[in-house]
């Protein structure tokens, strides 16, 4: 099981960075710059949480692997789809100035809500798997 895992995660961790790299440079060509602690946030929760939570799982540390695989993509995915879809403000998809990084900034938005919430799900099932498999060990009374 631990190969499935990890290769599920894998997965999602790395489409989350091919969507993660053009979406950055959207947001330079745009001059669409987080503050500091919004920065700090997606660099330690949306950039670097998931690759550390792949170590966890390859080294086979499933279940705190799989909790902060869950954590970062659900956590991504609020910060996403508040700053791109609902607070107004340059970063929000529908307030992007005109030009030609309009349009990869909006979908780069939506590719990443797609992606995490894909995280999410992988990160459920992990969770799930990994809390069912434990019930079934555990000796009957």
């Amino acid at each position: 099981m631990n190969d499935k895992l990890f290769r599920y995660g894998a997965a999602v961790v790395l489409a989350n960075s091919a969507v993660i790299l053009p979406h950055a440079a959207a947001h330079v060509g745009e001059s669409a710059y987080l503050p500091p602690l919004a920065n700090a946030f997606v660099t330690l929760v949306i950039v670097l949480a998931p690759f550390v939570a792949l170590g966890l799982l390859r080294a086979g540390r499933l279940r705190p692997g799989a909790w902060l695989l869950f954590g970062s993509m659900l956590g991504a995915l609020l910060f996403g789809v508040v700053y791109h879809f609902v607070l107004p403000g340059p970063h929000n998809v529908a307030q992007v100035v005109a030009g030609p990084w309009q349009l990869p900034f909006q979908a780069t938005s939506a590719l990443l809500v797609l992606v995490e919430a894909a995280g999410v799900g992988v990160g459920g099932w992990m969770l799930s798997t990994l809390g069912r498999s434990t019930l079934k060990s555990e000796p009957e009374a």
